[in-house]
Parts: structure tokens; sequence; C-alpha cells
């Protein structure tokens, strides 16, 4: 049996996500085959991830495109290679590292039926019955005006003809999400697909990030990864306001937003932060898997805020393997896991007196230890094992802390 997957994306977390999800089909004895855009074979901030896929013997070929950003023409044309891909034998397996893209777009693939196909559903949408306080619903920082999305991605999921189903955010299938996740997609026989050891496992954090990535190394510090534009995404808006709140707290607390999209021209990979006031450090330029792991371990707190309905994020998963506190919105279902004394704390993300009140309490509750990544969602091994159909998930395989909310570990 060959499995092949195919991610023409070139932006957020889909580029790693599929080459982590090649690894497990690798790591389970299927022959892997991985299909990248052109963009990310030749960059050098993700050279480490795609380096430990070959390492463990994943094929990688280009896609034949440059790559595609997150729209919905580039979830049409996903749907589409996965319909029409050529190289299949019957009994071979082709898997979609996120179907979401093509849910949105209104497009889903339909391959051979001699063919097994899986597909990953990162948020399906179960969540939007949440009701917030009543502050942020006055707001409008819901997301309810997706509903009618919602609705219709939820169809259209229900007529892809998978194999299997998974979906990788614990609220869905563990905890509070569960009863209203299998009341609209209990047909799908979903399994839960941990993401556990995607930021972590087989990578060693860059030594002294602080100071290789030009930040201050003394004081605490808030640390903001990823693809960050300059708008407001991920909340930034309402912790710009926070800030000086926190600064007249904590007058050498130090914030650093790190990171840019992976097609950005021209990186200058030895780049430093640049001061920006007010104890703000930015470093416009694609992290390395070490790099984010190593500044995020060094950081008194990870920043992982959406100021809409969402599911958890990858960051807040990374901060917690490596025992950092994580910020995350009340209106986000990552509440249901980060909570206070259970490796978060939550803010309301239409208030700036909320947003400083968590950061210095995470600044005070900070802890140097790194906690094992393997401890949590049974670590690459468990992935690997759900991902092969040998095992499924339940709310006995979280920590205690996370499935009662106390501090003890």
């Amino acid at each position: 049996m060959t499995t092949f997957i195919y991610e023409p994306i070139m932006v957020g977390h889909c580029p790693t996500f599929a080459l982590w999800i090649s690894r497990l089909a690798r790591a389970n004895g299927e022959s892997t085959v991985l299909y990248l855009a052109d963009s990310i074979l030749e960059s050098e901030a993700l050279e480490p991830n795609v380096n430990l896929a070959r390492e463990a013997g994943v094929e990688i070929r280009s896609a034949g495109r440059e790559g595609e950003h997150y729209t919905h023409d580039a979830g049409r044309i996903a749907a589409e290679w996965y319909t029409n891909q050529r190289e299949t034998s019957p009994g071979d397996r082709l898997i979609v590292p996120t179907v979401d893209l093509m849910l949105k777009s209104g497009h889903v693939p339909a391959p051979s039926s001699d063919v097994t196909l899986d597909i990953i559903v990162h948020q399906p949408g179960s969540e939007v019955g949440l009701i917030p306080p009543w502050a942020m619903l006055r707001r409008g920082r819901t997301g309810l005006r997706r509903i009618k999305g919602v609705r219709k991605r939820e169809a259209l999921l229900k007529s892809i003809q998978a194999n299997h189903t998974f979906v990788i955010d614990p609220h869905e299938f563990l905890g509070p999400g569960k009863r209203r996740f299998m009341r609209r997609f209990g047909s799908l026989d979903p399994r839960l697909l941990p993401i556990g050891t995607l930021n972590t496992e087989g990578y060693e954090p860059t030594p002294c990030a602080r100071r290789t990535l030009g930040l201050p190394t003394e004081g605490p510090m808030l640390v903001i990864v990823g693809s960050i534009g300059r708008g407001d995404g991920k909340g930034r808006s309402v912790l710009q306001s926070a800030w000086s709140e926190v600064r007249r707290s904590v007058p050498n607390a130090t914030l650093a937003v790190l990171g840019d999209s992976i097609d950005t021209r021209k990186i200058d990979n030895d780049a430093t932060a640049t001061d920006e006031g007010n104890g703000v450090f930015r470093l416009a330029r694609v992290l390395s898997q070490p790099d984010m792991l190593g500044i995020a371990s060094e950081g008194s707190a990870v920043w992982a805020v959406r100021d809409r309905v969402e599911g958890m994020s990858s960051i807040a998963d990374m901060a917690l393997h490596l025992g950092r506190p994580v910020i995350v919105a009340k209106i986000n279902v990552s509440a249901a896991w980060f909570t206070p004394g259970a490796g978060g704390e939550l803010i309301d993300p239409g208030s700036h007196r909320s947003v400083a009140r968590a950061i210095l309490r995470a600044f005070d509750s900070s802890e140097p230890e790194c906690t094992p990544a393997q401890s949590y969602f049974g670590g690459f091994e468990g992935s690997v094992e759900a991902l092969a159909g040998r095992r499924r998930f339940t709310s006995e395989d979280l920590p205690a802390r996370l499935r009662n909310g106390s501090a003890g570990r």
C-alpha cells in the first residue's frame, strides 16, 4: 500500500501539518509520497521539517506549482487533485491533511472507490453553539455571523465518501463539546488525531534563543509566534492597548512579535529583532521550528488568542508541551482545556484590562521547567496509532490537570 498526500498551500500551518502527517503514515510502515509547493521545498525556514520527513523515509515531490494562498481557488485545486490523481492502485490510501479549505470553497474530494480516502478536519464548527458572556456578545466578538457558512460546510463534510474522518481538536471529541459534536457528526464515526507532537517531535530548540534572535535576555517575556500581519490578526489590537498597562506594573517586560508568512520574499535569515519601543520587539521573518521552540521555551508566556470562535491552535499545544502558560480567549474552544491552574489564562478579547491582568498572572505563574512532550495526548506513537486506526483516544488519555482543571501535575 502507498499513501499519497497533496498540500499545495504555502502559508500558515498547512505545510508543517502535512509534513507531520506524512511522518505519521511512514512510521506506520506505509510507503508515503508527499507533494509540496515549490516555495516550501525551497524554504530555509522549513528545511528542518522537510529533512525530518525525508529521514523518516517519506518521498517528497514537487506539486508542480509555486504555491497557493489560503483561498477558495486553492481549495478547488486541492479537491480536484484528490479526485483526479492518476497514481493510485487499488488498495492505496489518500490522506487529505486538512479538508477545511475545500469545504469553505464548496468543493470536496471524490476519488475512485478502490482507494482509501481519509480526511482530517481541523474545525468542524460544532462549537458555534457556545454562548459567550454578554459583554462579548454585545461587542460582536463571537463569530455568530459565520453560522450560515458552518452549516453549509457541515453538509459538505457529511457528503464526502471518506473511509475515516479525523478531528484534531480535543474539545470537539473528548471534552465538553463531545455531545454536541456527536449529535451533528456521529454518522462520520470520527476519530481523534492528537496533534501532541506536531511542533516538538524531532526538533531541538535553538539554545539561547533570546540572544540569538536579538531579544532582551532579562525580564519576563510574552511571545507571539507565527504568520502575523500588521493588522488585527490574532487579537493584536487589544493586546497593544493592554501592553502599556503591563509595562507600568512590570517595566522590564518584553513583548516579542516574531514571524512572517512562509512566502515572504528576500528573507534575511540572519536578521534579529527590532526594538519598536515600550518593550515591544518585532522580527519579521519566518522562524524555523527550532527557533520557534527555543523562543517559546525561554518566554514567560505564549499568546494564542483568536478573536473569533475557532478551534485549538497548534501554538497553544506547543506551549502546553513546553510547560509555558498560554493566553487564550474565553470565546475560543481552547478555553475548555487551558484554564487558570491548568496551563493557561483566559481573557475577554474585547477588554484591554482583562488582557493586561491575564498577562501579569501568566508572568507570575510561569515556570522554568519544560514538560516532556510525550506526556500529553499519547505523543508521537499515539498519533501514529490513531492515524493507523489501531487506537481510539478518550478523555482518560489527558493529564488529570486538563481533565479536572486542577493545578496538580
